[in-house]
């Protein structure tokens, strides 16, 4: 059962499972970050979300990153041990209290595929409140669904998209890799969308999306899960109830159709709308570029290294600088377009913009640089002679291949 319930009444809990889904995306979908802005958009399809909570062994390097970015976005890192069934019974120990001690509560969203919280869930119903489970099918234990009242794959009801990344599996009668062909409904769905009972064309309902982001946000770039919010409140819009559709379908849809254009910064998904209007510069027009080791008040948070990246975000990274540094004029870089490539090509969709921009001191700073600075001169529109910061990236291969070499466990 994939239905989103009924009219939503009552306040909301999320409970994640983080380290059972992210490993679940990996091993079936190769897909190393969840997007959890669709996740906290789900929740708040059924009701006011007030307790999100994620639990996974946070102080592990290949998680500090995932728990900052969590933090920012309102869910509760809950550090449990790296032990099996560790997370299973503090989100268990979490969820029963929680709905003993808060009759608020109407309705637990829990994402999860282990079959061990059967009781829990049990318990939940027993005492009134509605059970909704999200997981990975093919991760998913079968007795959840008896337990909940909806259960919501996460490739099917919340990213799609994924089912077109899927891990490419080694055949047995060969040592060649090979991709399975996807499924007819494991296709990407079409981005045609058909209303449901009396609702308006799917272009009205993109011109509203336009609108929110206008009056609400000056079409700056915003969460998901907050577009949603604000299309529910401000038009009643629900795209799973007028098209029948994910909200990540019904977006793809729109950016599609050229209505707003979709980033993915810190492991979330933004929608803003396209800049028609965006005037190109070339890098020695960017005199008020900024330089990687400026501090940013406004930005705390972990020190980013390149060390605090998986394997296969280093070859990436890798491979996108220098594809960049091909296209431009002798190499050079300047900060703000390696910045702004980074984000708008969503190279590193699980780092968020100042996370990026640490990352990028880092490969400046270290001994011997990635990014090598060099300073040059340049003439502004009045012939005035300026002097700015350039990068190129280094010729020392040794420095790179720890990202191409890699190989994903």
């Amino acid at each position: 059962n994939n239905s989103a319930g009924d009219t939503p009444s009552g306040d909301v809990a999320l409970l994640i499972d983080y380290e059972n889904l992210q490993i679940s995306l990996k091993r079936l979908f190769n897909v190393a970050t969840p997007q959890m802005s669709l996740i906290v958009q789900e929740a708040q399809e059924h009701g006011r979300l007030v307790l999100a909570r994620a639990y996974a062994p946070w102080t592990s390097p290949d998680l500090a990153i995932d728990a900052e970015n969590l933090y920012r976005q309102g869910i509760e890192p809950i550090y449990v041990p790296s032990r099996k069934n560790s997370a299973d019974v503090r989100l268990a120990v979490d969820a029963v209290e929680t709905a003993v001690g808060a009759s608020n509560i109407t309705t637990f969203v829990i994402v999860t595929g282990d079959g061990d919280l059967i009781h829990p869930l049990n318990f939940l119903r027993q005492h009134g409140r509605k059970v909704v489970v999200i997981g990975v099918d093919a991760a998913m234990s079968r007795m959840l669904s008896a337990a909940a009242d909806a259960v919501l794959l996460y490739e099917r009801d919340l990213d799609p998209s994924v089912r077109g990344r899927r891990a490419q599996r080694t055949a047995t009668t060969s040592q060649q890799q090979v991709a399975p062909t996807p499924t007819a409904e494991e296709a990407p769905a079409a981005r045609v969308l058909t209303p449901l009972r009396d609702h308006p064309p799917a272009e009205e309902a993109f011109r509203m999306v336009r609108e929110a982001l206008t009056r609400r946000n000056e079409g700056e770039p915003v969460l998901f899960q907050e577009l949603g919010h604000w299309l529910g409140q401000d038009f009643s819009l629900k795209p799973r109830a007028w098209y029948g559709v994910p909200f990540s379908v019904f977006m793809e849809a729109a950016a599609a159709g050229g209505y707003v254009t979709i980033t993915a910064s810190g492991g979330n998904s933004y929608a803003s709308l396209p800049r028609v209007d965006a005037v190109s510069l070339s890098d020695d027009a960017d005199v008020d570029d900024d330089s990687p080791d400026d501090e940013r008040e406004d930005d705390p948070g972990l020190d980013v290294r390149l060390e605090s990246l998986r394997p296969e975000e280093q070859r990436d990274l890798f491979q996108e600088l220098r594809q960049l540094q091909g296209t431009k004029r002798g190499g050079y870089l300047t900060f703000s377009t390696i910045l702004k490539h980074l984000l708008t090509a969503s190279v590193l969709p699980r780092l968020s913009e100042g996370q990026i921009r640490r990352l990028l001191n880092d490969l400046a700073s270290r001994k011997p640089p990635i990014l090598v600075r060099s300073q040059r001169r340049s003439k502004g529109p009045a012939g005035n002679s300026y002097s700015y910061s350039a990068f190129t990236l280094t010729r020392d291969e040794s420095l790179l291949t720890g990202g191409d070499d890699a190989t994903d466990e």
